[in-house]
């Protein structure tokens, strides 16, 4: 019933002439994923034996393991899913740059075959635009704020739009952003960040 109702959501988007991608973590489970029964090998261990969360602050989740092949075929065929079954447009990768770019990759190529889709990597590596269309400007965030707090000069502001502008592939789309989930988790909506700034 549910999936149904996201297959008539993602078929009113795009009767509208709208696309849809959903968000996906590559990285880390919860504790209580189905692999932590069926596939334990899927996952990284201490040197206990035991699963282990990606750092040690994120004790909520568990590491995925990319060294095993059989994790690459899994997730690939989890996300195509999606793509088949609900014809989503495309990924936003939470955390993109803590799995490797070869895995990225596969992903695309494998499946960009079922249909042409888009890739939003939740990272600022410029080599991972190897796989993915878009990324983050955490950068740009963290610099116009420092420039709105009286901290930076205009130069220095406008030497970060240099650096993108010259180290970053010409197709490369960057994602500008003020504040998000986690941001206004821990520093602030966009208003508490930049003040009388934000608009």
């Amino acid at each position: 019933e549910r999936l149904d109702d996201f297959k008539a959501l993602v078929n009113a988007a795009h009767a509208l002439g709208q696309k849809v991608i959903i968000d996906w973590v590559a990285n880390h489970t919860a504790w209580d994923h189905v692999w932590t029964k069926t596939n334990p090998d899927f996952y990284s261990r201490n040197h206990d034996g035991n699963f282990r969360p990606p750092f040690p602050d994120w004790e909520d989740v568990i590491h995925l393991n990319y060294d095993n092949p059989a994790l690459w075929d899994a997730m690939i065929e989890a996300m195509a899913f999606w793509v088949k079954e609900c014809d989503i447009d495309g990924f936003r990768c939470d955390m993109a740059h803590l799995v490797r770019l070869s895995f990225w990759l596969e992903a695309r190529k494998r499946l960009d075959a079922i249909k042409p889709l888009f890739w939003l990597a939740e990272c600022e590596e410029i080599d991972y635009h190897q796989a993915f269309d878009a990324t983050y400007t955490w950068k740009w965030m963290h610099t116009s704020q420092e420039y709105c707090h009286h901290k930076i000069s205009m130069k220095e502001l406008y030497g970060t739009l240099r650096e993108y502008d010259q180290e970053f592939p010409k197709d490369a789309i960057r994602a500008y952003f003020t504040s998000n989930h986690d941001e206004n988790s821990w520093n602030g909506s966009e208003y508490e960040k930049y003040h009388d700034a934000v608009k």
